[in-house]
Order: C-alpha cells, then sequence, then structure tokens
C-alpha cells in the first residue's frame, strides 16, 4: 500500500516537474519579444530624436526587422516618442 503511495506521488512530482518547465520557457518566449519590441521602440525614438523623416525611419524598420509597410507604420505611430509629438 506505501509502495502505491510512494509511486503516485513521484507520478505527481514528476507531472508538476514537467509543467513548470514549460511554464518556464513560456516565460522565456515571452520576456524575449518584450525585449525586442523594447528595443525596436528605442531604435524609432532615437532615429526619431536623431531627425530622420517618417520615411526613413520605416525603411529602416523594413529593412532591418524585415516588417512589412503596414507593421512599420503600426509601430512607428505606437512609439510613445510620436505619440507625443501626434497630440500635440
Amino acid at each position: 500500500m506505501i509502495d502505491l503511495l510512494v509511486i503516485i506521488l513521484m507520478v505527481m512530482a514528476l507531472v508538476l516537474f514537467v509543467l513548470s518547465r514549460h511554464q518556464l520557457g513560456r516565460t522565456k518566449k515571452s520576456m524575449s519579444e518584450h525585449n525586442y519590441i523594447e528595443e525596436l521602440y528605442n531604435r524609432v525614438s532615437k532615429a526619431h530624436g536623431a531627425g530622420k523623416t517618417k520615411e526613413e525611419i520605416i525603411a529602416m524598420m523594413k529593412k532591418d526587422y524585415g516588417l512589412d509597410e503596414d507593421e512599420a507604420e503600426y509601430i512607428y505611430h505606437r512609439t510613445p516618442d510620436i505619440q507625443k509629438e501626434d497630440k500635440s
């Protein structure tokens, strides 16, 4: 009887371990995507601060990040510095 209980507990521990590793992988992936977006926003802000035009910034995003026109336009308008300027 005790052997069966030990086996059940070991199986439960194994399942919990596998699930925690899976969750860790998802968290790492989410964090790397967040860092990628932050880097992209920072580059757009720096280029905007350096006086580059909207067309030049969008061309840079298309070339460096492989974005299409609509994606680059969307990210351009989502950048905090650009949003502040659009509101004023």
